[in-house]
């Protein structure tokens, strides 16, 4: 005689849960299984979110202490690494500095502006200095800027400004003028010239009786 298949038994184990069952109750076994698999999930899930809330700071004081001191042990190494990628990548590197200005330009622009306010005589000596190291490199690049736009400086050369003195002159120039003695002079008589105004008299209406 064949073996009935559907008389075999079944043996589930998960974490405890055991039960020995007919083939026709594995379906309803099953679901009790997918339950008790649910409810574990959730459980965890639970004890974990528990075990963050109460443990946080510890957890990111302790990751930033390995953080820094990963860092001061293998500072080399990353700057290596960083320059290394860096070099590979040009095209790539130029871009995310440019999205990064694009994103922050205000904020960065105001930064250095403060920044040369408080360190004017340190970044003053340290462009020439600069200047002096790459003169040569400078002085071409310049020379490359000036052919390669030569219609728009000359446009922007023609431009005509009035300056607070008075003269109409080339606002290339405006600084220049402003040293001369002219200007000087100008801002002078401006400063001394005082219009008086006429007081009118009034009329008095006199009764006679």
């Amino acid at each position: 005689m064949m073996r009935n298949p559907l008389n075999f038994l079944l043996i589930l184990r998960f974490n405890g849960y055991k039960k020995s069952v007919k083939f026709p109750d594995f379906l309803f076994s099953l679901c009790d299984l997918v339950r008790h698999l649910f409810y574990l999930i959730a459980k965890l899930k639970c004890d974990f979110i528990y075990y963050i809330s109460q443990h946080k700071n510890n957890m990111v004081q302790s990751i930033a202490e390995y953080q820094h001191n990963y860092y001061k042990n293998n500072k080399f190494k990353i700057e290596e690494k960083r320059l290394e990628k860096h070099l590979n990548n040009p095209s790539k590197r130029q871009q995310q500095q440019k999205s990064y200005y694009d994103l922050n330009a205000v904020r960065l622009i105001e930064r250095q502006k403060e920044y040369n306010k408080i360190n004017a005589d340190s970044v003053k000596n340290y462009q020439a200095e600069y200047y002096k190291k790459n003169k040569e490199r400078l002085d071409i690049m310049r020379q490359n800027y000036r052919d390669e736009n030569a219609v728009e400086i000359k446009e922007r050369q023609q431009v005509k400004v009035i300056c607070e003195c008075g003269c109409e002159l080339l606002k290339v120039g405006l600084k220049r003028h402003q040293t001369t003695k002219k200007h000087i002079d100008l801002m002078k008589l401006k400063e001394c010239v005082v219009i008086k105004k006429k007081k009118k008299k009034r009329k008095r209406l006199v009764i006679i009786d």
